[in-house]
């Protein structure tokens, strides 16, 4: 790789769309059938950031590679085999576009457009050497520059890969990518005192659609929660019930999942899957809800799953839901009262009863007084 891109390898990068004040905007997701030329718009509105630079993210991984990158309107660089693939367009300092000229499914990832400013830097790396099994290896790294501040360090391997493992700030501890703590040492020993971040966009999603597949909306189901759970769960967080909601048999992957209590958005206690996990041709996602006891136990209450699916054209949502239920013990409870009520009633009656033979002596005494009255009057 030569020098010049090494410069954006040890600029530090922040993935923000808008900050002090730079607003990057980038197209918005597209679905396109495959052969077709796909345009990526990007623009943002810092005249002093002159290098605009595009990435490429895959579903399979977590790295993001460097496409190419360019200075205002002049020629602009490709990384290897982008070359024949993209062709990147500034109409100004501000503007530019990434263009697929035929998209096919392996085109199909998030590509991201980043400005920074142009620098004048050299930076050098120790010669390529061969090294014996177990052997250790030092890789030495420097450059002229002490307004770049953060070093980061990636292996690129035979695919052309080139993912990152790991980075330093100033002189202060490196922080290292999972899958390399234990195999690389990263020291960084320069003093510098300020840094240039390269700002990112939010990312435009590109789905090229396989032809032998067709766009299916998600069927969304809620289950109910396990009976088991919060048996043993600690009385000081609360007991309570999840919920899961499964969007399933769509395609393609562009679906974004939210939840309603009653009527009512819920984001409190939600935890949605990062991605659609693709099974055979088609897609599922999964979002669980965590909710108090008592809501769940309270019969009639409506939990609902909303899947919203973009087919290319419109937003569609699909929806599922399920409904509380009542609590343990509540026909007991409603069994006790019930028979509390008959007693009463039925104590009720017989004192009705009993007043009715009452008043029925009364009014017989009251008239056979005045029977024995009126024979002794004769």
């Amino acid at each position: 790789m030569s020098s010049s891109v090494y410069v954006f390898g040890i600029l530090f990068i922040w993935f923000l769309s808008q900050v002090n004040g730079i607003t990057i905007h980038q197209s918005l997701p597209q679905i396109v059938k495959e052969s077709t030329e796909v345009h990526i718009s990007c623009s943002h509105d810092d005249s002093n950031r002159q290098v605009m630079l595009w990435y490429q993210q895959r579903r399979d991984s977590q790295s993001i590679i460097l496409i190419g990158f360019g200075y205002g309107s002049g020629d602009q660089t490709y990384e290897g085999k982008f070359k024949e693939q993209f062709e990147l367009r500034r109409d100004s300092a501000l503007k530019g576009a990434l263009i697929i000229g035929r998209a096919n499914p392996s085109h199909s990832a998030v590509y991201f457009c980043a400005a920074n400013q142009a620098k004048s830097v050299t930076v050098q790396q120790s010669q390529s050497r061969t090294a014996h099994v177990m052997e250790r290896v030092e890789i030495e790294c420097s450059h002229n520059n002490n307004d770049l501040y953060v070093m980061l360090w990636y292996q690129q391997r035979k695919n052309g890969l080139m993912i990152l493992m790991g980075y330093n700030y100033d002189v202060n501890s490196p922080q290292y990518e999972e899958q390399f703590k234990g195999i690389v040492l990263l020291q960084l020993c320069v003093n510098v005192t300020n840094y240039d971040p390269a700002y990112f966009g939010s990312g435009t999603k590109l789905t090229v659609l396989d032809p032998n597949i067709t766009i299916t909306p998600p069927t969304v189901k809620v289950l109910e929660p396990s009976e088991n759970e919060c048996e043993n769960e600690d009385k000081k967080g609360g007991k309570k019930k999840t919920l899961v909601c499964v969007a399933s048999g769509f395609y393609p992957d562009h679906v974004s999942v939210f939840w309603k209590i009653d009527g009512n958005n819920v984001t409190h206690g939600v935890a949605t899957d990062n991605a659609a996990v693709q099974v055979g041709n088609y897609y599922r996602i999964t979002s669980r809800l965590r909710v108090p006891l008592r809501k769940w136990f309270t019969e009639g209450m409506v939990f609902k799953c909303t899947v919203s699916f973009f087919n290319g054209s419109e937003t569609v949502h699909r929806s599922g839901w399920i409904s509380g239920i009542e609590g343990p013990g509540a026909s007991t409870v409603r069994g006790k009262y019930l028979r509390i009520t008959q007693n009463a009633k039925v104590t009720y009656i017989v004192l009705i009863f009993k007043s009715v033979i009452y008043g029925v002596f009364v009014v017989f005494l009251v008239l056979w007084l005045q029977g024995s009255s009126g024979k002794q009057n004769n």
